[in-house]
Formats: structure tokens, C-alpha cells, sequence
């Protein structure tokens, strides 16, 4: 998952992070450690947006923006370390059961989810074991979306 610091992303660091020979000059993050795939040694990096990058959310403008931004940042990633043979994609995730949504005194997205409930943590997980595995081995820059059908409506 993505994790980006103060000094912001930049492409050269996953070009860097790849190059076998490179000393390390600071302390690695997800960006420097992508998971390799074995088959067709790909690296496989996610990041982690939400079902408001793709639609919108009444009184919810900047938090869609920011997700919406991370999709594109996904794409232009996918793009640029392909030839490196760097897959990067995003993950929509809807409403996920936890702490925090459980204080959702309207149900926050159930009621306009197909399955008229949340995810388990473990449904997403399966997405991104999904993504890092050699399965996925052709699948970049694309958001993949578990929602429950929220989208579809």
C-alpha cells in the first residue's frame, strides 16, 4: 500500500528502489519495497483510494478530490513503471467494517449498497493478495473496486 511521506512522491524513487546495485542512502517505505511477483518478476505496488476517487459524495468534495487524484497518480505510476516491470494499481474499497464506521449513525454507505451491509477486512484483504500474486501478473493501472454493488447503482 502506498504510504507517501512529507517530501511527496517522486518517479525517480521507485526507479532507484529497483536498481539491485543502489546503496541505500534513507529508511525504506512501501514505495522502495514493492512485492515481487515470481513468474513474470513483476513488482507489484497498490495503492489504497476508495469508492469516492471514481463518484462523488455530497459535502464530501475534498476528500473525493484526494481519491480521485490518487487514481490518476495510479495511472500515470502504471505508465511510467511498466517498463520496469512495476505494476501499480488502486484499490475502491467501500464501507469496511471497523471501529470508526460502526459510529456511523445513519449507516453510512449501507443503505446505498446493493449488499445492504460493509465489507469484512478480510474481503479486502483477499483484493490485495489478489493484486501482489503472480495471478495479477498483467493487471496495471486500473482501479479495482469492492464495494458491494455501490457503484453500479
Amino acid at each position: 500500500m502506498a504510504r507517501l511521506g512529507t517530501t511527496g512522491w517522486r518517479s525517480h524513487d521507485l526507479r532507484a528502489a529497483s536498481d539491485p546495485h543502489r546503496r541505500q542512502t534513507r529508511t525504506p517505505t512501501s514505495l522502495d519495497l514493492p512485492a515481487r511477483s515470481s513468474r513474470h518478476q513483476t513488482l507489484d505496488h497498490q495503492h489504497t483510494a476508495s469508492i469516492f476517487g471514481p463518484v462523488g459524495a455530497v459535502n464530501n468534495g475534498a476528500y473525493c478530490v484526494s481519491k480521485a487524484g490518487l487514481i490518476g497518480l495510479t495511472k500515470t505510476a502504471a505508465l511510467e513503471f511498466a517498463p520496469l516491470g512495476i505494476r501499480v494499481n488502486s484499490l475502491c474499497p467501500g464501507g469496511v467494517v471497523s471501529p470508526m464506521t460502526e459510529a456511523d449513525p445513519d449507516g453510512g454507505v449501507v443503505p446505498d449498497t446493493p449488499f445492504q451491509r460493509r465489507a469484512q477486512a478480510e474481503e479486502i484483504a483477499g483484493v490485495v493478495a489478489f493484486l501482489a500474486s503472480d495471478d495479477a501478473s498483467f493487471v496495471a493501472g486500473t482501479e479495482i473496486t469492492v464495494d458491494g454493488g455501490f457503484t453500479a447503482r
